[in-house]
């Protein structure tokens, strides 16, 4: 894109930024998260149940989408994108999509899921099944944002 003469701004970690830039692209960085520990949190390792019996949110991705929108936030509503892409599990971009009004596209960086070929696409049944249970979880925390 960049070489095609748009401005692309890209939310990473400082683990990737150098690399990111590196490519021409804006960078802005987001705080860095332990995947082990999101894992753990969104209850992929054992369901998490609250005394009433409602699921818990998976904390950490919401701590880390407060964390990156406080500090994306002024950028992107100075620098207001045409379009925004994220990551699945990126809640921030879809909810600064939302307070700037702009379009959005929720990206799965993996790979193309296919619910009815997961058992193709996804071989191991533990993983497949954790798979499964955070994307709707993430789409129940979100409800009719498609």
């Amino acid at each position: 894109m960049v070489r095609r003469g748009y401005r692309v701004s890209y939310v990473t970690s400082p683990q990737f930024e150098s690399k990111v830039a590196a490519l021409g692209a804006e960078v802005t960085c987001c705080p860095e998260l332990e995947l082990a520990e999101v894992i753990k949190s969104i209850g992929l390792i054992e369901a998490d149940k609250q005394n009433d019996g409602e699921e818990q949110h998976p904390r950490q991705l919401f701590d880390l989408a407060t964390g990156t929108l406080a500090k994306v936030r002024p950028f992107y509503q100075e620098n207001r994108p045409d379009l925004l892409l994220y990551d699945g599990y990126a809640l921030a971009g879809q909810i600064l999509a939302r307070e700037i009004n702009v379009p959005a596209i929720k990206m799965d960086v993996t790979f193309a899921a296919d619910r009815k070929l997961f058992h193709e696409q996804i071989p191991d049944e533990e993983y497949r099944r954790d798979a499964l249970e955070m994307g709707r979880r993430i789409d129940n925390f979100f409800p009719n944002m498609d």
